[in-house]
């Protein structure tokens, strides 16, 4: 569920910097938004490979 959430999230920011940046239309002004859909997508792949293999390593403990 928080893989969902997150990959929703992700993809509603990156949807908006791009509009943003089809709306300014001048890579020189954009830059920075460009660079910030690089460290979105980076870091939401640093979690979404990250996470499991912490959950293999140290599972949950089930709810009593």
């Amino acid at each position: 569920m928080g893989q969902g959430r997150a990959l929703l999230g992700w993809a509603i920011a990156c949807a908006l910097l791009g509009a943003a940046i089809s709306y300014v239309d001048d890579a020189e002004r954009t830059g920075e938004l460009v660079n910030w859909i690089r460290s979105l997508t980076v870091v939401i792949v640093i979690w979404l490979v990250a996470f499991p293999v912490w959950e293999t390593i140290f599972p949950r403990r089930p709810k009593r």
